[in-house]
């Protein structure tokens, strides 16, 4: 029975942060083409690689946020599992 609710709240785990990951990703696209569009519309003297500072910080944590709650969801799942189980034995 345990280890099926574990594996339950695994899975629905997993599919949360993809989920949110997906919704990042959302952001990160309607927020750049945004700001792209306006950069290009009202630059002035700004050189144009400024642009890209948010892009390419965004972008960088973009792919952390993937590599750490996506990819890693399982590992931090069973860590996580494994404290619990610790500190239930210790009371």
């Amino acid at each position: 029975m345990m280890d099926e609710y574990r594996k339950l709240f695994s899975l629905a785990t997993i599919e949360d942060h993809k989920k949110l990951f997906k919704l990042h990703i959302l952001a990160y696209l309607v927020f750049n083409a945004i700001w792209v569009l306006i950069f290009t519309t009202y630059q002035g003297d700004a050189p144009s690689w400024l642009v890209l500072y948010s892009i390419i910080g965004w972008g960088i944590i973009v792919i952390l946020h993937y590599m750490i709650y996506v990819s890693g969801a399982g590992k931090r799942i069973k860590a996580m599992e494994e404290t619990c189980l610790q500190e239930c034995k210790m009371t």
